[in-house]
């Protein structure tokens, strides 16, 4: 219970509030009172799957009508000393069909710092490809690949899916690069998964791990 001061020297008490709720103002600004909790904002994190010694990842049916926009989170050591690319492409049916249709639109940009040097580096885009590729040979072992990629209305029908991402790898022990870009995908198939490729090159294989997150909205 809380005891607060209602008008002068007057003590009220109010009587505790039920699980979850949250202590606010009434609508005269004259006493608190308890209410219902607003829909959050944040994060609710789907899944967390762990890997290791591969050259994709396949996460199917993380994506549904439950949210709108989702968090995509790698953290992965690459193993090979031959350099790997990264390419991501959408999936669909629940069992991860990985769709291969050439109507991909991206742009990213590759800044790198190599043993004192910075500099921005080559930039990667196309437009009606099969995948978007955020990285050209920057990925090797065994140093560090992050990625954060936010995945906007893979699921909401009628809408083309979009996506912004940023990611870091290790080259050298002084050599390391990033990427920032975004990509459309040309139509309005509802998607339930996505496909992270960094074996296509040289047969790379990393070790970590992904997490997939849903954005929560009050709208």
């Amino acid at each position: 219970d809380i005891v607060y001061y209602a008008s002068g020297t007057t003590l009220t008490k109010l009587a505790k509030g039920s699980a979850t709720n949250v202590l606010t103002m009434n609508s005269g600004a004259t006493a608190p009172e308890w209410a219902a909790a607003s829909g959050a904002s944040g994060l609710t994190l789907i899944s967390k799957d762990d890997f290791s010694a591969v050259g994709n990842v396949t996460k199917h049916s993380c994506f549904s009508g439950t949210y709108d926009n989702y968090k995509v989170i790698v953290d992965a050591i690459g193993l090979n000393t031959t350099y790997g690319d990264l390419r991501i492409q959408l999936t669909s049916g629940g069992d991860g069909t990985i769709d291969t249709t050439a109507n991909m639109d991206f742009m990213s940009v590759t800044p790198y710092h190599d043993d004192g040097t910075d500099a921005m580096g080559n930039g990667q885009g196309d437009v009606d490809s099969a995948y978007w590729r955020l990285t050209s040979n920057n990925l090797k072992g065994p140093y560090p690949f992050t990625l954060e990629m936010d995945v906007i209305n893979p699921y909401t029908s009628g809408k083309n899916t979009q996506a912004t991402w940023q990611a870091t790898f290790g080259y050298d022990a002084t050599f390391y690069s990033s990427s920032a870009g975004g990509g459309q995908k040309m139509e309005t198939t509802q998607f339930d998964g996505i496909y992270l490729n960094w074996g296509v090159a040289n047969s790379h294989t990393c070790t970590g791990t992904i997490r997939v997150y849903g954005y929560q909205s009050t709208v």
